[in-house]
Formats: structure tokens, sequence, C-alpha cells
């Protein structure tokens, strides 16, 4: 049986087309973006009061702990310096994001974010997978090493804060 020209079988092998432009290069962009949509649908409820940080010092064994959670998951794109990659995953250093408003971290960090956002006059339209597999006192941790970190306000989390945020914004 001949199939017209414009009929496909089923393929388990990407096949490019020349009126397509997905290629078996775009994969990991497409699953970048499903993740993302999926993400999107989790978003931050207008109008959800965030909590405050915390008005003490934060300890230098807090952000000890903070920079291992950082090295084991978040330097790969955001990197050990804070200034992530340009065009693709925004800084954590001097942040304006960040000092905008420190309570959304937890909900970036705890369910991920999708789309646009503005860093330090700079565009960048990527997806951050959530980390929700992280307690709330890693949570807490991370989030006050980079807040004392590469020029931000400083400031702290506490394992208390990081829970209402991620049950209060969920």
């Amino acid at each position: 049986m001949k199939l017209a020209s414009h009929v496909s079988a089923p393929s388990p092998l990407p096949v490019r087309r020349r009126d397509s432009h997905v290629t078996a290069r775009s994969f990991p962009g497409l699953v970048a973006c499903a993740i993302a949509l999926a993400a999107f649908a989790f978003a931050v409820p207008a109008g959800a009061e965030p909590a405050a940080l915390d008005s003490g010092p934060a300890t230098a064994a807090q952000i000890q702990r903070g920079k291992k959670v950082f090295n084991q998951i978040c330097f790969a794109c955001h990197q050990h310096n804070g200034k992530g990659m340009p065009g693709l995953f925004p800084p954590l250093a001097k942040s304006d994001f960040l000092k905008a408003d420190p309570a959304r971290a937890v909900w970036i960090v705890t369910h991920g974010l999708i789309g646009p956002v503005t860093v330090n006059h700079k565009k960048f339209n990527s997806a951050m997978p959530p980390q929700a597999q992280l307690s709330d006192q890693q949570v807490a941790d991370v989030l006050t090493f980079v807040l004392n970190s590469w020029g931000n306000p400083g400031g702290h989390f506490t394992a208390a804060a990081a829970h209402q945020l991620r049950e209060h914004q969920s």
C-alpha cells in the first residue's frame, strides 16, 4: 500500500520533515516547556500574603547549610558566583527581583517558575523546575545563603516561614 506524499507512518525515530521546525534536538526544549506549562498551572495565587523574613540575623551555620544545598542543586543554572547564565538563567547576585519580594522565592524554589521575568533590567524566559523534595529547613537555609551572598541585602528565613509560604501559596 502506498501512502500519499503528505501522510507518514508512525516511527519510533524522530523524523525531520522539510516543513517541520521540530527536530530531535528540539526535544530537551519541549520537555522544559512541558515542565514550565505544568508549573504555570500552579502559579502564585493573586492576593497571597507572603510571610515576612525573620528579623534576627542569619547564623553562620544556616548559611553554610544553605551553601551546601545551593552547591548540590542550584549552581548548575545560577553558577557558583550567583551570576546565572546570560540569556538563559537569571542572576541571584545583586538581584533586584529577589530584593523586591524575598518571600516569593520560597514559592519559586518549591513550585518552580515558568515564563518571562526581568532581573536587573534583563529579560529571561526559561523554566525553573520545582524543588519540592527540599524540606522546609533546606528551603530556608538555601534562601538564607542566597540572601547573604553576592551583594544581596541579607536577612534569613526560618523553616516555619518557609512552611507557611509553601502551604499558604500552594
